[in-house]
């Protein structure tokens, strides 16, 4: 049969899958097991999940959302992302993040540039499960060139036509980069479109999230003249400093912990230096896919080690008095970085820690990366 979906009628019951809390051990567990009762019968051992036609899929897609993706994209790589060229394509995920009251900074170890703790309150947000792949933005890249927005200079390196700004590099410009030109396209090299974009300054990605929020409709964030963000539109943008704590905390504190996931440095749960994970040999950088480790409690993969993240403030000194949705100063020489990184020590991958680098700092920067926030 093709699409079954039973009688139009029966006096035998409607059909219950998937086994319960008060059956008899494991027996009934079995995909194949098959239980009816009276459709006004309810029990609390009764539940449901929602379906939905995947419409749209006769046009575009191939009927499979691969793994580590939100959408039908229509081929059977894993976690390459999903494109503009069909309307039933899902953006990618976006994790909502409560809001709350927190206590910002070092709780722990005495990092001078992560104290005094203060108290910040945050608004709800949303949060990427994943550092942006190299595979999104090669294909965000094509779809700014096609727009005009980029171009590539005579030494393969990115850059806006509007701001000029370096954005990234490509990998005839840093070896260290796997993003491919052509000469009149871009693409990733074989086996890294699942690894976090690198090589890329904050222009290029707070352009980057300019390009996704166009390419779903939504209002882009940043005024690509002065750099400013419009935190109450509609679009994607970096996270604040801020905001990139609390969700990379994941709700642990009480008491307030080091790492995502507790106090102690942990191979098998982010990938830093000797960390242990199989992509620690061959040429640099030793990124690992996003999504290899577990998530933290807020289910955000990766914001201990892999990459440090840019986020959207400036740098400056913490100072003791609360505050609500800060998004840093108004101008700066740095802006701030978040997360630890492959080629560090694994004691930098704490919460509260802190990098900075200018914004447009073309040296090889192989472990910058960044993920997507949303109002």
């Amino acid at each position: 049969s093709i699409d079954p979906r039973g009688p139009e009628n029966g006096v035998s019951g409607r059909v219950i899958r998937g086994g319960a809390w008060d059956y008899d051990g494991g027996y009934h567990l079995r995909c194949g097991m098959r239980g009816n009762v009276h459709a006004f019968d309810r029990q609390g051992s009764f539940g449901f999940r929602l379906a939905i036609a995947a419409s749209g899929q006769s046009e575009c897609g191939n009927g499979i959302v691969d793994s580590g993706e939100q959408c039908d994209d229509g081929n059977a790589e894993s976690g390459d992302g999903c494109s503009t060229t069909c309307g039933s394509e899902l953006a990618a995920e976006m994790r909502p993040i409560p809001g709350g009251t927190f206590e910002m900074g070092d709780h722990h170890d005495g990092m001078d540039n992560a104290l005094p703790t203060h108290e910040v309150t945050l608004d709800p947000f949303r949060m990427g499960s994943y550092e942006v792949t190299n595979a999104e933005y090669a294909a965000s890249l094509n779809w700014a060139l096609a727009q005009g927005l980029i171009y590539v200079g005579s030494d393969n390196i990115v850059y806006g036509t509007t701001s000029t700004r370096y954005y990234c590099d490509t990998n005839e410009s840093s070896s260290f980069s796997s993003i491919t030109w052509s000469g009149s396209a871009f693409g990733v090299d074989a086996g890294k479109e699942r690894h976090p974009m690198v090589m890329v300054s904050w222009y290029g990605a707070a352009a980057y999230t300019n390009w996704r929020s166009a390419m779903h409709g939504l209002q882009p964030s940043y005024n690509t003249s002065t750099w400013a963000c419009n935190f109450a539109g509609s679009g994607y943008r970096l996270p604040s400093e801020a905001e990139w704590e609390y969700s990379a905390r994941g709700g642990l504190r009480n008491p307030y912990r080091r790492f995502p996931w507790g106090d102690t440095v942990d191979g098998s749960r982010a990938n830093f230096y000797q960390s242990g994970d199989a992509f620690e040999t061959g040429a640099y950088p030793w990124t690992t896919p996003v999504g290899y480790y577990a998530p933290n409690d807020y289910g955000l993969y990766d914001v201990a080690g892999n990459v440090l993240e840019w986020v959207h403030d400036w740098y400056t000194q913490y100072t003791i008095e609360p505050s609500m949705n800060p998004h840093g100063p108004e101008e700066g020489a740095n802006h701030v970085l978040r997360g630890g990184v492959w080629e560090d020590y694994g004691e930098h991958l704490a919460c509260a820690h802190r990098d900075i680098d200018t914004p447009s700092d073309e040296r090889n920067r192989s472990y910058w990366g960044f993920r997507l926030a949303q109002s």
